[in-house]
């Protein structure tokens, strides 16, 4: 047997040379890659520059921009990919029956995003584009004096903005490599993404964890992440072995790797931009990481995006440090399990559907790993979050052996919010994010996508970031009498610092429009010496003339963060 199914969740045995595991993978689930995420990921990037904005409104220019992508950017790095990978990709599409350019497009992709929006070539066509979809993971590990068996536990949510067709494909991969020196590894992807660079776990109790970075810097000449991780992941037998893996593989873009070794009871993070490779560990066993460099050479480079995003990465990890510190020195992967479907916002102190939480709608893939045992247990929900769901256990030592009889399959019960209706809101507004991010192909998903939000706030839900936001899709829609009506209901919620100035910035155009330019004035007053100088300098630019609804264009909106991208 080497395909089981187990609460809705694939998993493969994969015997053989490289090409070989991947050409059997494919022909396997030949049919969740043909449906899956394999078809999304390869519009993504399409997608993006169709509705761009600026001068990409400009129907040719857009052809143009397109093509550039397609036949420049992604042909230079295919042709820049090592034959290893090259030739699998062929075997899979052909295996797969699915268009060997639509494999290549989605394997590239997020690697794609970032190269595309920094060239010299391309920089002013894409000079927005950044800001949007980049994914955002979290990880933590902790050991020692922190668990309540002393051993090594790693937790790893995976966020990204393919809702849907990712996680109800989830696959977990058991590689059997017959190359000499090459780890036998278990790897966690969805179906058609044949890659050890993304989560992963090898039978020497390594384990990888892969996290997106928005830099300045980028090459051509790279490699894409998921070679970098799938080097590590099948060669390397200690932290010292990956991080000279990690220095040797060139790179394309910006990214952060969470090691762990099972064996040497010790994790680090090794942070890379395109020619530079720096090691970060842990302090008192401990150590987490989301979306934000912590190098300072690397953090001079990289982009902030926006101050939600911001925000909501140091809440992640301010969040993950302060549930398990309340149970420090008692830690189980239980603890962890039920930290990746957390809803709190450590800046509020409320649970919330969306902002500042560790579990988002994009959580598409939740694991905890044991890398002394070579254990694992990963999320069988079947949609976004995944950390709300149950996290089946996985022994790798007989798990191929075992009876795969699902009610009495064991598991760990992942987060419950506490907060009454508080799943059912956060579902409800799911669906608003899957028509923004996987719908915007189609010329009416602004319109959707408010309707949404509204069917969410009648429904019940009291969260003022979900009102806020549907404010600012109201906004964009040039609906500016439905804007201020839920900017203002969002006023009677508790919000931080930051997101009441953005929500107020808005609150104010909206009275501009309509006239009322003495409430408009008294609000970006309030604001104008802001600590934060893009909002403070945008309430000054308020204060001496009022809000023009031609900049209504410019604004862009991304539906994981409260807040605008651009203003």
């Amino acid at each position: 047997m080497n395909h089981k199914i187990i609460n809705g969740v694939h998993f493969l045995k994969l015997e053989g040379d490289y090409i070989t595991r991947g050409r059997l993978h494919a022909s396997i689930l030949k049919q969740q890659i043909q449906k899956g995420a394999i078809p999304a990921l390869a519009k993504k990037n399409e997608w993006l520059l169709r509705r761009a904005g600026g001068p990409l409104d400009f129907k040719p220019l857009q052809n143009l921009a397109l093509s550039l992508y397609h036949n420049v950017l992604v042909k230079k790095m295919e042709k820049s990919l090592n034959p290893r990978d090259r030739k699998l990709l062929h075997a899979m599409a052909e295996a797969a029956e699915i268009g060997h350019e639509t494999l290549v497009r989605a394997m590239f992709q997020p690697d794609g995003l970032m190269l595309m929006s920094r060239l010299t070539l391309m920089r002013y066509l894409f000079k927005d584009l950044p800001a949007r979809e980049l994914p955002g993971c979290s990880s933590a590990a902790v050991m020692k004096n922190w668990t309540a068996d002393q051993k090594l536990y790693v937790l790893r949510n995976q966020d990204y903005p393919v809702v849907g067709p990712w996680e109800t494909n989830t696959t977990v991969m058991f590689n059997y490599p017959t190359e000499a020196g090459e780890i036998p590894y278990v790897s966690i992807a969805s179906a058609g993404l044949h890659t050890g660079g993304l989560t992963s776990m090898n039978f020497e109790g390594m384990t990888v964890a892969t996290h997106a970075h928005f830099g300045k810097d980028v090459q051509l000449n790279g490699q894409p992440i998921f070679v970098v991780g799938g080097e590590i992941i099948c060669k390397a037998k200690t932290i010292a072995q990956a991080f000279d893996i990690a220095k040797k593989t060139p790179r394309n873009a910006n990214w952060s790797l969470v090691v762990t070794s099972g064996k040497e009871r010790a994790t680090a993070v090794i942070e890379m931009g395109p020619n530079e490779t720096y090691i970060r560990y842990p302090e008192d066993n401990f150590i987490a990481h989301t979306n934000f460099f912590h190098t300072p050479n690397l953090k001079q480079k990289e982009a902030l995006i926006c101050g939600g995003r911001h925000d909501d990465d140091y809440a992640r990890i301010c969040r993950m440090k302060q549930i398990l510190t309340e149970d420090k020195g008692q830690l189980t992967p239980g603890h962890l399990a039920k930290v990746m479907g957390d809803h709190l916002d450590p800046w509020s102190g409320e649970e919330r559907v969306l902002g500042n939480t560790v579990s988002v709608m994009s959580t598409i893939k939740s694991v905890v790993f044991s890398p002394e045992d070579l254990k694992l247990w990963v999320s069988s929900r079947q949609e976004s979050p995944t950390g709300l769901g149950k996290f089946l256990e996985i022994d790798t030592s007989n798990f191929w052996q075992k009876d795969s009889a699902e009610e009495n399959w064991p598991y760990l019960q992942g987060n419950r919010p506490s907060t009454p209706g508080l799943v059912k809101d956060i579902a409800n507004y799911r669906r608003a994010y899957q028509i923004w991010h996987m719908q915007s192909h189609t010329s009416d998903y602004k319109e959707r996508t408010l309707e949404a939000l509204k069917h969410t706030l009648l429904e019940g839900c009291h969260d003022p970031h979900v009102e806020t936001q549907a404010g600012h899709v109201a906004f964009k829609l040039g609906m500016f009498d439905q804007a201020l009506i839920h900017f203002e209901k969002s006023t009677q919620g508790k919000m931080t610092e930051h997101l009441s100035a953005v929500r107020d910035l808005f609150l104010a155009r909206c009275l501009d429009i309509q006239n009322q330019r003495d409430r408009a004035r008294e609000i970006y007053a309030k604001w104008a010496t802001y600590r934060e100088e893009r909002l403070a300098r945008e309430m000054r630019r308020g204060l001496k003339r009022p809000y023009n609804k031609s900049g209504v264009k410019k604004v862009m909106l991304d539906l994981q963060f409260v807040d605008p991208l651009v203003y």
